[in-house]
């Protein structure tokens, strides 16, 4: 009723659903784990919070104090699932490993990183 008077017609709702960025867990290699540059790393991940209506693509990347590599033998920007290995052999000394994950637009993002020891 509007004013005592009974009406009638269409209405339109529009759900949202809110996404929440993703918190990445990074199951290994540890903070602090020494590495060995020409082995191969195993590098697994996580995300604590997934939502099934926000598929998520994953890169993995590692940098030292003078450059940027892809790590899991795809290069930087290219999609990979929830585990992968490579090797970290353009780097050395304390390097920071880093797993980012997007929503495939790319709007939403969250990533994780831990500090490894290169040395062979």
């Amino acid at each position: 009723t509007v004013g005592g008077v009974a009406v009638t017609g269409l209405a339109f709702a529009e759900l949202v659903h809110h996404y929440q960025v993703p918190e990445v867990q990074i199951l290994s290699p540890v903070e602090g784990a020494s590495v060995d540059p020409g082995a191969s790393l195993e590098v697994a991940w996580n995300v604590i919070n997934p939502d099934d209506g926000l598929p998520l693509a994953f890169t993995v990347s590692a940098e030292d104090a003078s450059s940027l590599e892809p790590v899991c033998g795809v290069e930087i920007g290219a999609a990979v699932n929830d585990r992968c290995s490579g090797s970290l052999s353009g780097l050395s000394g304390p390097a920071t490993l880093r797993v980012r994950a997007a929503s495939l637009d790319g709007v939403i993002s969250g990533e994780k990183s831990v500090l490894v020891q290169i040395s062979p």
